[in-house]
């Protein structure tokens, strides 16, 4: 069963939340496909591999991935956007459940393994 695109738009601008569902799901499939491209393998949502996948991102190894992390993860899927670009930010904030600007290993447990 197919959902036509003009269905598909009004469901999607049905209401700010569907609206911002919709981006959200959109977000987690980015950094999905990045982590999938720095392993070399599928997206595994395995807690030991969304570990390892975390681990990877969290360069600096304080235990959260901010800002500067994002921008270098989603940078091996859209390597010509500008530093400044919103789509890291809005990102960030999708995976930020407690709204602190980081991701800590709980969010990114949560996000990924209840999908």
């Amino acid at each position: 069963l197919e959902m036509a695109g003009k269905d598909f738009l009004t469901l999607y601008n049905s209401t700010p939340n569907m609206k911002q569902s919709f981006r959200e799901i959109c977000f987690r499939r980015d950094v999905q496909k990045a982590i999938a491209k720095k392993f070399g393998k599928e997206f595994s949502s395995s807690v030991d591999d969304l570990r390892k996948a975390f681990d990877a991102v969290d360069l600096d190894k304080s235990g959260a991935i901010d800002l500067d992390e994002v921008k270098a993860l989603l940078r091996s899927i859209y390597p010509s956007l500008s530093d400044d670009d919103e789509l890291f930010s809005q990102v960030l904030q999708a995976l930020d459940i407690d709204g602190d600007k980081t991701i800590k290993w709980e969010e990114f447990k949560k996000v990924f393994l209840e999908e």
